[in-house]
């Protein structure tokens, strides 16, 4: 029965599709859709955020807050003393509840929290090329 079964089925001619790969347009197509998207994002984006700055700031916010959030409970669970300064960086750049305070303060928090996340970069860094 086995022989009657293999003996049916043909066998692939050398001129057939069926054993070729893809033509490298079809496996290029997802990397030219995305580089035509991000070409697409990179003109259209600054003109509509140029007339949007609260956008701009709202976006910084969200994205500091959320790193400082993500760092404040990565390292409150390895028992770092980084969590306090990541939660109260979360805290204070949080977008949904906004803290009042003058130009000259915020470029104070704003330089501190670039240093905190700076150091904590180069702190972890030199753990990871020590292999610690």
């Amino acid at each position: 029965m086995a022989e009657y079964c293999a003996a049916e089925t043909p066998e692939p001619s050398a001129g057939s599709s069926s054993g070729q790969r893809p033509r490298p347009i079809l496996w290029a197509m997802p990397a030219l859709m995305l580089i035509f998207a991000l070409a697409l994002l990179t003109v259209s984006l600054p003109p509509a955020l140029a007339h949007l700055p609260d956008a701009i700031f709202t976006l910084v916010r969200l994205t500091v807050s959320f790193c400082a959030a993500l760092l404040a409970y990565a390292t409150w669970r390895k028992g770092a003393a980084w969590s306090l300064a990541f939660g109260a960086i979360g805290l204070l750049y949080n977008p949904v509840l906004t803290i009042h305070m003058s130009d000259a303060i915020w470029w104070i928090v704003h330089l501190g929290a670039l240093l905190l996340f700076t150091l904590h970069g180069v702190v972890l860094g030199s753990k990871l090329s020590r292999g610690a």
